[in-house]
């Protein structure tokens, strides 16, 4: 399933992550690609708002790596993987435990920094966010499920 939205400024992503939280269960890997400041966090702040977790709390994974989440019903792993130089493999066996928790959704910024093959074929659920962004207020976002 395949969904276009457009956002004219980060404060209308509700509208978005409700119905991305619609599409989650356990074991979902969360694909977010865009380019910097295209609203990736911004959007992770307000699908855990969306399940109750005040958005205030969840920052940027940069330099930490991995922030988790606990989210009404759901253990959020959220990673940005911006810095990282070359495919990880110890990070990818980490990333595949965190996903086997029976709460586990994972939210992966920059997943094209990893060779995810391996990962995606263990989530039951699939959803990449790709998102265009003009540079100022102006959002593209093309969320697939499978």
């Amino acid at each position: 399933m395949q969904k276009d939205f457009t956002a004219e400024k980060l404060s209308q992503l509700g509208i978005i992550s409700k119905w991305l939280a619609g599409q989650m269960k356990p074991h979902t890997l969360v694909l977010l690609q865009g380019p910097l400041g295209s609203g990736k966090t911004a959007l992770v702040k307000q699908l855990a708002r969306h399940f109750g977790y005040a958005a205030r709390r969840v920052k940027s994974p940069t330099f930490s790596l991995l922030n988790t989440y606990h989210v009404g019903r759901f253990d959020f792993f959220h990673l940005d993987l911006y810095r990282l130089d070359n495919h990880d493999y110890f990070l990818l066996e980490e990333m595949k435990e965190l996903l086997s928790g029976d709460r586990a959704v994972l939210l992966v910024e920059w997943p094209e920094k990893i060779r995810l093959s391996e990962l995606s074929s263990l989530a039951d659920r699939l959803i990449s966010v790709n998102i265009e962004h003009d540079g100022k207020d102006f959002r593209k976002f093309r969320i697939c499920v499978n």
